[in-house]
Parts: structure tokens; C-alpha cells; sequence
């Protein structure tokens, strides 16, 4: 009868402390660490991969997440790509041929894609200006591979912009499509030298709420 007694008494009391406990009121978030946005957010650092361009020093950013990863190239505040300089913060590895650099034989439009381990990201390759960067034959350090319909090439058949995909081991990436002045590059049945895939609800679509 007295181990029934205590263990209701213990349960109780357990009760007791959470309801105290869910009633208590919320440790304010610190004013520096309050942002004007609904996403929690983390700095980069140099445990993150940031490379930059050697022919014009635009940077870029690689995060890897399991087995996956994203690559992107890094703004400024006024939307320019950012520019590695000897006062930055960043360790930087230097894009090279170890890397893949496309190119897109219609337009010349650059695209590269770095890999790490299972994971890999892909971005279109920018000049300092923000214009798409041009492969030309005649300058460029390095050495391209022509983008073909062996990757994915896919079409909004809403809009008609074109997208590409490119896989590589366990590891792909995603790119949209760029003409050489940095409008969204369209797909032309009649012109076109891609097999082009519609975008479905097979794959997936997200909205920024």
C-alpha cells in the first residue's frame, strides 16, 4: 500500500513541475541576435568551402549537408558578385580543372560544378559586373566540357525557360539557363540542339512563403 502511495505522490509532483514548467514565460531572443526574417540563420565560415575565380576573382560557395550539398556564387549587398581580396575572412580554394567547368555551345555561357564526396553543386559562373561569364577558346585557363542532351536538360512549359542537370557519381546539381546578356535563356524547338525535358509535378516544385 505505501509503494502505491509514493509512486502517486512522484507522479504528482512530476505533474506538477510541468505544468510549472509550460507556464513559465519565454526567454526573450536578444535583440542582437533578432533578424528581419522568419529564417533561422547560420554564418558561413571557413569550415564551409569558399572558392574563388583566379581569372577574376569572383567567390563562390559550396555547403555540404550529409550527402548532398549546394553551390552558389556570393553577392553583395548591391546584388554585384562579391570579390575575393587578401582582407577577407575566407579561406579560398581556387576553382581549376580538377572542378568541372561546362559551357554551353549555343551561347558560351560558363557553368561549373564541384563535387564533395557524395555531394555536389552546380552554378552558372559569373563575371564582376554579374554578367555571365563567356567561355572564350583563345584566353581561358581552363579546359571545358560542352554541355549535351547526355545531361538533363529541362524546359518550363509555361515560360519556356530552360533549366539543366548534371549528375555526377551519388551527386548532381541544378542550373538555370542563362543567354550571354544574363536574360533567361529560352527554349526554341526549331533552333535548339538540347532533347529537353518538361518540368512536372513529378518533380519538385517549391514557393518561398
Amino acid at each position: 500500500m505505501k509503494k502505491r502511495i509514493m509512486v502517486l505522490i512522484t507522479s504528482l509532483l512530476i505533474i506538477c513541475l510541468l505544468m510549472c514548467s509550460c507556464s513559465a514565460e519565454r526567454t526573450p531572443i536578444p535583440e542582437e541576435k533578432k533578424f528581419d526574417t522568419m529564417y533561422d540563420l547560420t554564418e558561413l565560415s571557413s569550415r564551409n568551402w569558399v572558392y574563388v575565380d583566379p581569372e577574376n576573382n569572383v567567390m563562390y560557395c559550396y555547403i555540404g549537408h550529409g550527402y548532398g550539398g549546394g553551390l552558389t556564387a556570393m553577392l553583395n549587398k548591391d546584388a554585384t558578385p562579391k570579390l575575393y581580396n587578401e582582407n577577407s575572412m575566407y579561406d579560398v580554394t581556387e576553382i581549376s580543372n580538377r572542378n568541372w567547368v561546362y559551357v554551353d555551345s549555343e551561347t558560351k555561357v560558363m557553368y561549373w560544378y564541384v563535387g564533395h564526396g557524395y555531394g555536389g553543386g552546380l552554378t552558372i559562373m559569373l563575371e564582376p559586373d554579374g554578367s555571365p561569364k563567356l567561355y572564350d577558346a583563345s584566353t581561358s585557363m581552363y579546359d571545358v566540357t560542352e554541355i549535351n542532351s547526355r545531361n538533363w536538360v529541362y524546359v518550363d512549359s509555361e515560360t519556356k525557360v530552360m533549366y539543366w542537370y548534371v549528375g555526377h557519381g551519388y551527386g548532381g546539381g541544378l542550373s538555370i539557363m542563362l543567354e550571354a546578356d544574363g536574360s533567361p535563356k529560352l527554349y526554341d524547338e526549331k533552333t535548339s540542339i538540347y532533347d529537353v525535358t518538361e518540368i512536372s509535378s513529378r518533380n519538385w516544385v517549391y514557393v518561398d512563403i
